[in-house]
């Protein structure tokens, strides 16, 4: 018994509120998920029940995706519990995203118990858990579109360090497993695209590069050297693999598969201040945003800004104090200000305008608050006992602070959730479908794929663009986020357009009043006996 407690005593308490912000999500999800969709989120659970429905392993070809291909991502998770709950598809968004969470928390844990920095891990867990906005919280906390690679730039420097740590590999042993999934993480992150590259493999080498130099100009022992220089070694074969699975991806991949990649990124002109004003847009993705100052939203921007400030002071701490940094914590740090720098201006100097293309690196840069705060609160064994009470204190008050924030948007989900597209309304126009037994229809990208997740897979939607030109108008097939067989063949028996107000507003041939059975809450839907019928409108 005595041995169990010491174990207990052990164990962070941040760790174990990281869980209770998983457990937080599920119940949220569970109780308003059906309310927090979008064509996004709905088009990664579509893609899963295609590559349930074709019987394929990872990739769809009869999937138009909208962005990178998916390779290690959520649809993995999707099609596991859309097997067990084909019908529930709120359960299976709801089991998903926890598992997705618990495998970054377990990526965190990894690196930090390899790196000896288990108290910063929990710090970055929390963190990386904590719902900061609605930009984040779209993005991570409910959607996952970045957790998986995330999860596995936790995990690689982790397998780095694991594998190294043995003077000799020894083949049919632990190494070669782990050396085995460094292979595949390597290959199948290249394989999704130039994401995998960015966030994690050219940081994670140059971080070693900058060790390998920092322990060599400081004359350490040839023991450590050359295990650096093992560790350099692995990232730069990581590093190469992974560019060999992205050179796959645009020469190979992209003959069978359809997706976007960089071919078409423009460079912009190099504006300094440009990158400045973009680093200072990741205050917007932790939660800022205009409004009243003396009320929630102030006080939501209030902690956006704190959490801003902190990550700046943790890295100008770093570049001020880095002799007081150990290695594994001058690697960790190191690697993630990277990862977070080549984000910032890859948006800054490309056509990539969106500032949540630089939240995997902001995601990693809580490491470097994680191991700031650890080292402010840690207590010598030689300091003066007023001063070890004084740190005592100071991490009771970090630890306070954080369980209040994570209280905080748990009493108020709306005032994180704030950017939630409310689909409440749309979920009504899918129970009138339902009701009436319409299966098959068109609508536009924005309501295509969440009408099939509400509908629990019952609908089967064409997306559809209305294209309006001087000399004839017409119905565009999207080649994004839908099955491929939409573009190829139109839907059979009577179909159904839905509109919300704002598209029925342009006037479409189609929107025939004769032909209107449901206008309610924003939304219009129009009945036609056939898609013929359909396009007859436009002769």
């Amino acid at each position: 018994m005595k041995i169990i407690n010491s174990k207990i005593k052990k164990i962070n308490i941040l760790w174990i509120i990281a869980l209770l912000e998983i457990f937080y999500l599920a119940l949220y999800i569970f109780a308003d998920g059906k309310n927090l969709l979008d064509s996004d989120l709905s088009g990664e659970m579509v893609l899963a029940s295609i590559l349930n429905r074709d019987k394929e392993l990872v990739l769809a070809k009869n999937w138009f995706y909208t962005t990178e291909l998916r390779v290690l991502n959520m649809q993995l998770y999707y099609r596991v519990f859309l097997l067990l709950f084909p019908t529930h598809w709120r359960i299976v968004r709801m089991c998903s995203v926890v598992a997705m969470h618990l495998t970054l928390v377990g990526s965190i844990y990894y690196l930090a118990r390899k790196a000896e920095i288990k108290d910063a891990g929990a710090v970055t867990a929390v963190l990386c858990l904590c719902p900061f906005g609605g930009e984040y919280n779209w993005i991570i906390t409910i959607g996952c579109c970045y957790t998986i690679p995330v999860a596995i730039a936790f995990f690689v420097p982790a397998l780095i360090e694991d594998i190294s740590e043995r003077d000799k590999l020894r083949l049919k042993s632990k190494d070669t497993c782990l050396f085995l999934i460094l292979l595949i993480l390597s290959v199948t992150g290249g394989m999704a695209g130039i994401r995998h590259l960015m966030i994690c493999s050219a940081p994670v080498f140059l971080a070693y590069m900058f060790l390998l130099i920092r322990q060599y100009m400081r004359g350490e022992r040839i023991s450590i050297v050359g295990r650096s220089i093992k560790r350099v070694v692995l990232a730069l074969l990581m590093l190469i693999i992974s560019f060999i699975g992205y050179i796959f991806n645009v020469k190979v991949l992209s003959n069978y598969y359809t997706f976007q990649n960089i071919s078409g990124t423009w460079l912009s002109d190099f504006d300094l201040s440009h990158i400045l004003s973009r680093f200072g847009e990741l205050c917007g993705v932790l939660g800022y945003r205009p409004g009243e100052a003396f009320s929630m939203v102030g006080m939501q921007s209030g902690l956006a800004l704190i959490m801003f400030l902190i990550l700046c002071i943790s890295f100008i701490y770093f570049l001020v104090n880095m002799s007081k940094y150990n290695d594994s914590e001058f690697l960790l740090v190191s690697y993630s200000g990277l990862s977070l720098l080549i984000g910032v201006v890859s948006i800054s100097l490309t056509d990539w305008s969106d500032p949540r293309y630089a939240i995997p690196g902001l995601m990693l840069s809580f490491m470097a608050i994680g191991i700031f705060v650890t080292k402010i609160v840690a207590c010598r064994e030689d300091e003066d006992y007023i001063v070890s009470l004084r740190k005592q204190r100071i991490k009771s008050i970090c630890s306070v602070v954080l369980i209040m924030i994570v209280g905080l948007y748990c009493i108020k989900p709306n005032m994180v959730f704030y950017k939630s597209q409310n689909t409440k309304n749309l979920r009504e126009a899918v129970s009138f479908l339902l009701e009436n037994g319409y299966t098959k229809g068109y609508a536009s990208l924005f309501n295509g794929a969440t009408q099939v997740e509400l509908s629990n897979g019952q609908l089967e939607v064409w997306v559809m663009n209305y294209v309006e030109e001087q000399e004839e108008d017409g119905l565009q097939i999207l080649e994004f986020s839908q099955d491929k067989r939409h573009s190829m063949n139109m839907p059979e028996g009577q179909i159904y357009v839905l509109l919300d107000t704002e598209e029925n507003a342009l006037n479409p041939p189609y929107a025939l009043a004769d032909h209107l059975v449901y206008d309610s809450t924003g939304f219009l839907i129009y009945e036609y006996d056939s898609a013929d019928e359909l396009y007859a409108t436009f002769d």
